[in-house]
């Protein structure tokens, strides 16, 4: 043997070197992949550590949007209840922060995936249009023709009819004013006597919607119920004394004026009536105040909606987190497979000599490593096939469980997107799926489907008085309570006390009835809440396809309006859908148009009615009164148009135009050589509030367009209440510049005394409706006195408006009442009668008390 064959046995046939040299290449193999696995656990470290991190400040800022939700919807409720200047500052403030959130989250790493981005995106258009929703819930209960509906029936229907009988009365009346015969005498003191009731039944009107507001008592329902008596009784009276017109008019001793006065007469009353009993109903809905209805169906819907957005992403954000989980248990398969790569290595090197090794160490960590790969899959192993070590069936038992929650928070996630969580009903956005559904299924079968929608009848009373508990939980109970009897629908409850049901499969309408009538059925027994017994009602609206519409959306409006009518027929009954119900809406965006078009037209023209002293009748100035010449209703007073006006923004610039005409009016006086006469223009306090509108009348005032010291701004006692103090800068820049500022229609509003305190106002106007009262009712004199004297401690002139005879003349001369106006001295007139009075009025002649009647 050579010494070399000696050298090279010597290295190979030891089986201490070939284990050497298999240990050293197996030491290497094995750092080599420890040092990958490092790497690649780092950089899965560092990757899922900033995802960590991405996912706190997304959290963060949706814990941030969810506050600000809430401190938005506190605002608004503030609104509702009190709108003052700081909630109202607030409000802008509170939007700005969340627009600011939501840019956080736009640019956001872990946002920019198209499902998670498109989620931020409707957050972003659920807050404009809760923003301009905010706005629009602002502007309804700043504006009092807006958050109080009644209105339309007060001046558009009731007023108008009260004063063309009370006119067509007073020319009757003046054909017999001055006769002595005994028959002419009895039919002038019937005509008067029908006039006073007349006045007196509208005067009880008065007081019976001041009732509603709760001014006189806080028991509004009682109040109101005494003042509807004593309405119905001067009805009663003013129809018998109308029969006895009427009967004097066969009888032919009516003069010139037949029976078509009476009759015209009568169709005033019957009118008036009509229209006293849609003013009752309106005071006794539960939206007769639009800004609590504005709230409740377009505020809380977006609100909700905008939570579902939150509870949306931060769902993403969960996934996204087992995802992570997802992604880390495949780096572990993969340093696993590694790992057994090099193992598989090492058994196939050592089979022989390891065979003990490889039964008692890698059998073991094979059947672990297999357990794994399944159980990561999501397919069930069990335990009992991993019989070595105990940290891989605990390693198995984690993934188990990780999968399991992952699995069962995903369907708890499903459920509560699409479910109420107080009642556990369909919630809106899986109603519209059933309703879809329904509605594709009655076409193919030509069936009808008929939708109910559900209002409970006074359920805010119950939340108020007995507290959010026991509503919550009455809901619940009326749930149980439709799920059970109605097993054949499908139910759902659409937020607040509202839900709404499908009927499928339905031939005739009569198993409609039926339905409705069942649904009735279920509220007649009470319902046991704790220690109380409530006994509730409730509105149903319902709406059929394919007959009221055979959209979703125009299906559930239908349901919608008529559940309102239901409720305006008097609750605790149900109501189909009809075309009529969307006639007034439509005659609304009738006015709008023509008013549109009588701003561009010009067909706007201004009246002056004159104030004069109240002992001498010596002319002091004109009130400028708005009237609209119709191009075919003709001339219309402001209590047809002048809501409309404000509310689509054109009262300022037929403001600004009135300005003019007083301006030109101002000229003409003075070419007649009368210097001091003033003019009064009617102003809102919130125009006054607008910055835009009050630089500009200012502006106007410096540049003496009209003369600032031969104007009077007046504004009513209610403007005042509202506005007062965000209008009170423009009213102290206006006294500066030598206007008068006055109180229009004291004594019908809600102002403060300490208004009266904090600002010098020059006059005190007396409404015409106490004034006309005074000398048959009592408590109007009083009132009446009291005004006067007030007036005069707080260094104020009073005016009487509305005078009408000489009696009232002398009870407003006793007791030092300084000005009056009113159709003892004359109606409001056309600038070319005012030139008339203002001639008279340079000659020092008072002007006669018979000039109108």
């Amino acid at each position: 043997m050579s010494s070399k064959d000696i050298q090279s046995s010597s290295i190979f046939d030891s089986y201490r070197n070939r284990y050497l040299l298999l240990g050293a290449i197996l030491t290497l193999a094995l750092g080599m992949v420890a040092w990958i696995g490092y790497v690649q656990v780092e950089e899965a470290s560092d990757l899922h550590f900033q995802r960590i991190t991405h996912r706190n400040r997304v959290s963060t800022i949706l814990a941030n949007l969810g506050e600000g939700e809430n401190r938005i919807l506190g605002l608004l409720q503030n609104v509702v209840i009190e709108p003052n200047k700081k909630t109202l500052d607030k409000i802008p403030g509170v939007f700005q922060k969340l627009y600011l959130d939501i840019e956080h989250l736009q640019n956001e790493a872990s946002i920019n995936t198209s499902q998670k981005h498109l989620i931020v995106n409707e957050l972003k258009r659920d807050l404009d249009e809760l923003n301009t929703r905010s706005a629009r819930l602002v502007e309804i209960r700043l504006d009092e023709m807006l958050w109080f509906p009644a209105t339309d029936e007060l001046q558009n229907k009731l007023l108008p009819r009260f004063l063309n009988s009370i006119t067509l009365l007073q020319d009757i009346a003046l054909t017999f004013e001055d006769s002595k015969d005994h028959d002419e005498i009895e039919v002038y003191n019937k005509v008067q006597e029908t006039r006073y009731e007349w006045v007196r039944m509208t005067a009880e009107l008065r007081l019976m919607v001041a009732n509603r507001f709760g001014v006189f008592s806080i028991d509004t329902k009682k109040g109101m119920e005494s003042r509807h008596e004593n309405l119905m009784q001067y009805s009663i009276s003013l129809k018998s004394n109308l029969n006895a017109l009427e009967a004097f008019a066969e009888q032919g001793r009516l003069g010139i004026y037949g029976k078509e006065a009476i009759i015209e007469l009568k169709k005033y009353y019957d009118n008036w009536m009509i229209a006293f009993e849609s003013l009752n109903t309106k005071l006794k809905e539960e939206g007769w105040r639009k800004d609590l209805t504005f709230l409740k169906y377009s505020i809380y819907p977006v609100l909700e909606r905008f939570q579902q957005r939150i509870t949306s992403l931060q769902a993403e954000l969960d996934k996204q987190s087992a995802t992570d989980i997802t992604d880390l248990a495949k780096t572990a398969r993969i340093l696993t497979l590694t790992i057994v790569a090099i193992t598989m290595a090492v058994i196939s090197l050592l089979w022989l000599g390891f065979f003990t090794f490889n039964r008692l160490v890698l059998r073991p960590i094979k059947e672990t490593t297999y357990a794994l790969r399944q159980q990561a899959s999501g397919k069930f192993v069990s335990l009992k096939k991993v019989k070595a070590l105990r940290e891989t069936r605990e390693l198995a038992d984690a993934f188990h469980t990780m999968r399991s929650q992952v699995q069962e928070r995903q369907q708890r996630l499903d459920y509560m997107a699409h479910h109420d969580e107080l009642t556990g009903l369909p919630n809106r956005a899986l109603f519209y799926q059933y309703l879809e559904k329904a509605i594709k299924v009655g076409k193919e079968n030509e069936q009808l489907v008929a939708l109910f929608f559900l209002d409970l009848d006074r359920f805010k009373k119950i939340n108020d008085t007995l507290g959010h508990g026991v509503g919550d939980e009455l809901l619940r109970k009326v749930a149980n309570r439709l799920e059970s009897t109605l097993p054949e629908c499908k139910l759902a409850r659409f937020g607040g006390d509202e839900f709404a049901i499908i009927a499928e499969g339905i031939n005739d309408k009569s198993h409609i009835v039926f339905l409705g009538e069942k649904i009735l059925q279920i509220f007649h027994s009470p319902f046991k809440i704790k220690t109380n017994m409530l006994r509730v009602s409730t509105s149903i609206g319902i709406a059929m396809y394919p007959i009221d519409s055979d959209s979703v959306s125009d299906l559930l409006k239908a349901a919608d309006t008529a559940m309102y009518v239901a409720k305006g027929q008097g609750r605790n009954r149900y109501w189909f859908f009809t075309e009529n119900m969307s006639r007034m809406v439509k005659e609304k965006l009738a006015l709008e148009n023509e008013l549109y078009q009588a701003v561009l037209e010009k067909q706007f023209e201004v009246y002056y009615q004159p104030v004069v002293t109240m002992n001498e009748q010596q002319l002091v100035g004109f009130e400028c009164l708005l009237r609209w010449n119709h191009p075919e209703r003709g001339v219309l007073p402001p209590a047809y148009f002048i809501d409309m006006l404000d509310e689509t923004g054109l009262i300022k610039k037929v403001t600004l135009w009135l300005l003019q005409q007083a301006t030109d009016m101002n000229e003409k006086f003075a070419s007649s050589g009368c210097f001091e006469l003033k003019l009064s223009i009617n102003l809102t306090a919130r125009m006054l509030q607008d910055d835009g509108f009050s630089s500009k009348l200012l502006k106007r005032l410096m540049d003496k367009k009209p003369d600032p010291k031969k104007l009077v701004i007046e504004m009513t006692e209610d403007a005042l209440a509202e506005y007062f103090y965000d209008a009170n800068e423009t009213l102290q820049a206006l006294r500066t510049l030598g206007v008068k500022v006055a109180i229009d229609d004291f004594g019908t509003g809600q102002s403060s005394l300490d208004h009266l305190r904090s600002f010098q106002f020059d006059q005190l106007k007396i409404d015409k409706s106490y004034v006309q009262d005074v000398i048959e009712d009592k408590s109007d004199a009083s009132l009446v006195k009291a005004i006067i004297q007030m007036g005069h401690s707080f260094g104020m002139e009073v005016v009487a408006e509305g005078v009408e005879t000489v009696d009232q003349l002398d009870f407003l001369q006793a007791h030092g009442c300084d000005l009056l106006q009113g159709y003892l001295i004359s109606k409001a007139v056309p600038d070319t009668e005012v030139l008339e009075m203002v001639a008279r009025h340079m000659e020092e002649q008072p002007l006669p008390l018979d000039i109108i009647v």
